[in-house]
């Protein structure tokens, strides 16, 4: 597992049992594209090797409201909100993958015990979790305080290189904007860097 190893090289797990343990704990999983599973009754932490990954959940209408994306090496990602809070335990939470997607499943209670028994396992646990809610409160926060164009920016500055992969209606539901706000959006940007590059020029010949 070449690149797990290279995963742990990132969070800084240098202590080679641990890394042999954690090793041996991991049960690779790969998926298709375009494959939708509910992991929101299993207790399991998943961390992405390649691909890209959509959480969403469903309004009762059937309307899907995208609520993360994974792709990013080595991100973790929850199979159960009520592993954070039991108030969550009536959110299904839904995952797509966008790309052919190659993960590491963890059991929670396994990677517990190598909490309790290792101190940097332990340093990682919290920082992951602040990592996780970081993301979340940031994105609640663009969606109620920025503008359209505001956020639309936002994710490009976040989420580099990502818009190009994947459909954009998946953007914008993340944004809370329909693919027509979006579309109007990133024209008027186009428009704006047109007419500064046009500008720029204009004053490099005077």
């Amino acid at each position: 597992m070449a690149k797990l190893s290279q995963i742990l090289d990132s969070y800084g797990i240098t202590d080679e049992y641990l890394r042999m343990k954690i090793t041996s704990l991991a049960d690779p999983v790969s998926v298709r594209k375009h494959t939708t599973f509910d992991i929101s009754g299993s207790v399991s932490l998943y961390v992405l090797e390649d691909g890209i990954i959509r959480a969403y959940t469903c309004e009762e209408d059937g309307t899907e409201i995208t609520t993360n994306f994974v792709y990013r090496r080595g991100q973790p990602f929850y199979s159960n909100p009520s592993m954070l809070s039991p108030r969550m335990a009536g959110v299904r939470v839904y995952n797509e993958t966008l790309t052919e997607s190659h993960l590491y499943r963890f059991e929670i209670s396994e990677i517990m015990d190598l909490v309790q028994m290792y101190p940097a396992m332990l340093e990682l646990a919290r920082n992951l979790i602040n990592d996780w809610f970081a993301i979340q409160w940031e994105h609640t926060h663009i969606l109620y305080a920025y503008s359209a164009k505001q956020r639309y920016e936002w994710f490009l500055e976040s989420y580099p290189n990502l818009l190009s992969r994947i459909s954009h209606k998946y953007v914008a539901s993340f944004l809370n904007m329909t693919p027509v706000t979006m579309s109007h959006v990133r024209r008027t940007i186009n428009e704006e860097k047109a007419k500064s590059e046009i500008n720029k020029q204009e004053q490099e010949t005077e």
